[in-house]
């Protein structure tokens, strides 16, 4: 009588080892696509920042019925920021209060197409946008591109570019 057949132990690895190369490249491929999301959702919400602001300008009344304007900094080395200061005739940088820090996960501003970290301001009553550099000078160039990088890197598949006309406040992501 034949003993019952089974695996050699030289099968048995043979077969471990695929099942480990393949995992490996697996998470390799899973790790690529979690990061180009991060990237893509980061993308996403600096568009919706700027719609946002351009919509509390034109809606919302500060304390005692006083307008406020709204200012997006966009720094380099980090990720935008929504400020907000009460409107009286004008808007000033030096009493700006911070509204909302977005927390992405290692998702950064690259750079912008003026070198600078920008500041976009939105005044009421219509929403009218100025751009200005971290001196305050004002930045007229039109359309505006900031570059988002997934961990600094400057890889085309880790960044995405975000293209904002100033004076319509609409932007395109490519």
């Amino acid at each position: 009588m034949r003993p019952p057949k089974a695996f050699t132990l030289i099968e048995l690895i043979v077969v471990m080892t695929v099942i480990a190369l393949l995992s490996a490249v697996a998470m390799i491929d899973y790790g690529m696509s979690v990061k180009k999301a991060r990237l893509q959702v980061a993308t996403e919400e600096l568009g919706l920042l700027f719609e946002d602001a351009g919509v509390r300008t034109q809606s919302q009344m500060g304390s005692e019925g006083v307008a406020k304007c709204w200012l997006i900094e966009v720094p380099i080395g980090a990720a935008p920021v929504l400020n907000s200061v009460e409107w009286n005739d004008g808007c000033s940088f030096s009493a700006a209060i911070e509204e909302e820090n977005l927390a992405w996960d290692k998702v950064e501003i690259l750079k912008t197409s003026t070198g600078d970290s920008l500041w976009f301001m939105f005044s009421p009553p219509d929403g009218d946008i100025s751009v200005y550099n971290d001196s305050g000078s004002i930045i007229t160039e039109s359309p505006l591109q900031i570059t988002l990088s997934y961990n600094g890197s400057s890889e085309e598949i880790f960044t995405k570019t975000v293209e904002i006309t100033p004076v319509t406040a609409n932007f395109v992501i490519y």
